[in-house]
């Protein structure tokens, strides 16, 4: 085999990755879990949320995770989106 092909056998061989390394590269890819961003959202929620709130449901948008702040009466008080590579967190 000639060393064009040995690389590209290599290099195929190294991006196919058996299924427990596609899990550990997949969560590594998507940063953080809903847990994390829960409290990335209570932290962040503190200051310009007075009173009441719970975090509503979280949606996994790929990079991203949209959530809401829910008052105790279940009116939506703030929705928001968290970066998941970062944490950084803005509010819509």
């Amino acid at each position: 085999m000639n060393p064009k092909k040995q690389i590209l056998a290599f290099l195929k061989r190294k991006m196919n990755p058996a299924a427990e390394d596609h899990a550990k590269i997949r969560e590594v890819m998507d940063g953080m879990g809903t847990g994390t961003a829960r409290l990335i959202i209570e932290r962040e929620a503190d200051y310009p949320m007075d009173g009441d709130y719970t975090v509503g449901h979280l949606e996994n948008t790929g990079r991203y995770y949209l959530g809401k702040i829910v008052r105790h009466d279940g009116t939506v008080a703030q929705r928001l989106i968290v970066d998941k590579q970062t944490g950084l967190t803005r509010f819509l």
